[in-house]
């Protein structure tokens, strides 16, 4: 640590580093431009009355106090001033404010994160702002401006962490990952977007024959195209963005919570049980937003929430957290037994079976009050669905991952999942989504009437549907998936 004599000669280097300039401005706009004979600074500031306080009150800014006494009038001298003064007073505040340092890294970066975001919430009162305020002598006030500062002092000490050192090295690995991901998933998306939109009017007859072409859904594709190969078509809902391919919302929500997954993370490497705790209220906070209709999918007065990232998080926040326990011993001990494996199956199971048919039972009332059946739907229910929908899923995909990530043995459902057709669906997910409402108009278009939402019909035309679904998903992965793939191989490997 420095000597507290270096400390002092660092700030006798500050001051005469600012004061020689501060101080020429300030003689040259009050006492001096009133000798230039002509022109647009001939007397302009010795008639003003800001700078008239300057006369009497140029000590305060040779003292950097000049934002310390809005009611004497001390920022009427040169008022743009008074950012020096903040500044220099947080400079000769900032080796106490980083003490803490010195005792506990995490202390002081937790310090540092409070000390924001108090300040952040009374910037939000108006009485403490710039603009409008009946306040806003607390503007210029250091202890209302320390932000950047604060941020700074964050910054230096996060550049000693070894943790973040290593986090930025491997930073060239995690942009190409995203270049990655994007050419991994685009051009299948827009190959589906450009037959759906452009190319299936040209089939001669047909349930595709102009099928999309007089869709008003798909209409806006012809403008807002670029939204999807941005992925960003479900942030603004009331721009129509996403009228064009609906479902690809989830695309643009998956790619989004990509790009913000390394930043979700870096409190991992400071502290595992604090970024579980921090995953668990995250999933905690949207489940309970996600009770309430106007958030929710069904029904709600703002069903534009449905597809935003910060409201479809929890499946991510599941698998980080499930990323952060496999490296447990604890978890890896709890595993090690055959007993805790098939419980975990067991619930998993449980949860996802319940939540494909809660979301079934639904949509039944859905189209029950489309059809003018029923009235009114229970709010209560879908207050439930919507919450259960979006989290049960995910921990129920926990459920099983854990277990299966942790087993040394194959067993029966590793040997089950890893046979040969499920490894081959595996592969074909992805476009499988992209196909599926494709599917679903060719199967309910054909039909005499509407689909009837009763399990035995729902169950046969789920299981027709996804048959046909794997078959063309898997001509547009070989057709355009594959070749695709490996040029991504080709590209990012050379970089």
């Amino acid at each position: 640590n420095p000597p507290v004599s270096h400390i002092g000669l660092m700030y006798v280097r500050r001051y005469l580093r600012m004061t020689p300039v501060v101080m020429i401005t300030l003689v040259f706009a009050v006492w001096l431009s009133v000798y230039i004979p002509t022109g647009v600074l001939h007397k302009a500031y010795w008639n003003q009355p800001t700078f008239q306080a300057c006369k009497e009150q140029w000590w305060h800014q040779l003292l950097y106090i000049t934002n310390l006494n809005d009611a004497a009038g001390w920022p009427d001298c040169m008022g743009w001033f008074w950012y020096l003064s903040t500044d220099f007073q947080l400079f000769l505040a900032a080796p106490l404010l980083v003490v803490p340092y010195f005792f506990d890294a995490r202390a002081f970066l937790a310090l540092m994160a409070s000390g924001v975001i108090v300040i952040t919430g009374l910037q939000t009162q108006l009485k403490y702002g710039a603009f409008l305020g009946d306040g806003s002598s607390y503007y210029d006030k250091p202890w209302m401006r320390a932000n950047p500062y604060l941020f700074g002092m964050a910054c230096a000490a996060l550049v000693r962490s070894d943790h973040v050192k290593r986090l930025f090295a491997t930073a060239h690995a995690r942009w190409v990952s995203y270049v990655r991901r994007y050419l991994r998933m685009t051009p299948v998306v827009m190959i589906t977007l450009v037959f759906a939109v452009w190319l299936s009017v040209y089939i001669p007859t047909g349930v595709l024959h102009k099928a999309y072409w007089n869709q008003p859904t798909f209409q806006a594709c012809k403008e807002q195209w670029w939204h999807q190969l941005l992925y960003i078509t479900n942030l603004n809902d009331a721009a129509g963005w996403p009228d064009c391919m609906g479902w690809f919302w989830y695309l643009s929500t998956d790619f989004q919570l990509f790009l913000a997954a390394p930043l979700l993370v870096v409190p991992y490497f400071f502290d595992a049980r604090a970024f579980l705790a921090l995953m668990a209220s995250g999933v905690i906070v949207i489940t309970g937003l996600q009770t309430q209709l106007k958030y929710g999918a069904f029904l709600g007065d703002g069903s534009s929430y449905y597809d935003k990232p910060w409201m479809r998080a929890n499946p991510y926040l599941f698998g980080m957290a499930c990323a952060a326990l496999v490296r447990s011993d604890h978890v890896k001990r709890l595993f090690a037994t055959a007993h805790a494996r098939w419980v975990s199956y067991a619930a998993g199971t449980v949860l996802m079976v319940t939540c494909i048919n809660v979301m079934w039972i639904g949509l039944k009332c859905f189209e029950q009050k489309l059809n003018a059946e029923v009235e009114e739907c229970s709010a209560q229910f879908f207050q439930f669905l919507n919450s259960y929908a979006v989290s049960a899923w995910g921990l129920g995909m926990s459920c099983v991952a854990l277990p299966w990530a942790l087993s040394s043995k194959t067993g029966p459902i590793k040997w089950f999942l890893s046979t040969k057709p499920f490894a081959i669906a595996s592969k074909l997910t992805f476009c499988c989504y992209m196909l599926h409402p494709i599917i679903i108009l060719i199967v309910v278009a054909e039909g005499s009437q509407n689909p009837t939402f009763t399990p035995l019909i729902q169950y046969a035309r789920f299981s027709g549907a996804t048959v046909l679904t794997f078959f063309a998903a898997a001509i547009l992965h070989l057709v355009v998936e594959v070749p695709f793939a490996k040029m991504n191989d080709a590209l990012t490997r050379s970089t």
